[in-house]
């Protein structure tokens, strides 16, 4: 017995001093990508500019122009009392809307529609996008009212990197693996952006999609933007007696093939 006991009191010291074995709580992927995104947002340095007035543009033609030219529909453009764009149509038949009641912003261009949770600002802070029978969700982070980042349920992150002085610089978003999906880089005029541009395409039409939803635009327009490292669009710009844009010029080339050059005529009010 006397030999029994000492074995009997190792054992259990033994098993009382064992590491005990716990499972990490799992990490909300969601939640990692939201601190992705706001530590994105932090970096962003202060955009020190004033937004610009934009114009009422009233309609733009859009001719593309190669070995032929290709005269696309005319693109007629509405607007709220407070100059807020609500739709463009093309032909008479509506090509972009958007709706806003309350808090909620709804818009839908071809076949996407996004219903946005606006906060105080009247801005989107959420979205459900839905295209294809696909639904996403993403979350928006402003830096003086511009949108810097944005993060998904499908697991994307958006860095929009803005100049002090107001100009995106770059917009690129990554996927769940850390693969690059989409990178633009910008160059800038001294010409004000009055007309909402926003490039994020390398194909024509090249009006920016989004309204005033997300947000301020960059104060000046595009000189040049390379589109994932093989579009590269150069813009030319021309005015009118007011002092506005009439004509954009924009050469078009993907890698060393030229695609035709699209040219823009504007009206106004």
């Amino acid at each position: 017995m006397k030999k029994i006991l000492p074995f009997l009191l190792g054992a259990i010291f033994f098993v009382g001093c064992k590491p005990q074995t716990e499972t990490p709580a799992p990490v909300d992927p969601l939640v990692a990508l939201k601190e992705k995104a706001q530590t994105i947002a932090a970096q962003q340095v202060p955009i020190e500019a004033s937004e610009v007035p934009q114009a009422s543009v009233r309609s733009a033609t859009l001719i593309l122009i190669a070995d032929r030219t290709t005269t696309l529909p005319v693109y007629n453009f509405r607007y709220t009392s407070q100059n807020k764009l609500t739709g463009i149509s093309a032909n008479e038949e509506d090509f972009w809307n958007l709706i806003v009641e309350d808090k909620q912003a709804t818009i839908t261009y071809s076949g996407l529609v996004g219903k946005y949770t606006l906060n105080e600002s009247g801005i989107g802070e959420k979205a459900t996008i839905t295209y294809e029978g696909k639904s996403n969700e993403m979350h928006y982070l402003y830096k003086n009212g511009y949108w810097v980042s944005s993060y998904g349920t499908d697991g994307t992150i958006t860095t929009r990197a803005f100049s002090k002085e107001g100009n995106l610089l770059q917009w690129q978003t990554i996927d769940k693996y850390g693969s690059v999906l989409y990178n633009a880089t910008y160059e800038y005029t001294d010409i004000p952006n009055t007309i909402r541009q926003e490039i994020n395409r390398w194909e024509a039409v090249h009006f920016a999609f989004r309204g005033d939803v997300l947000g301020k635009y960059s104060t000046h327009l595009v000189s040049k933007a390379t589109i994932n490292g093989i579009n590269i669009l150069n813009f030319e710009y021309t005015k009118d007696n007011a002092n506005r844009v009439k004509n954009i010029s924009i050469k078009r080339t993907q890698g060393t093939f030229e695609l035709p050059v699209a040219l823009y005529t504007y009206t106004y009010d």
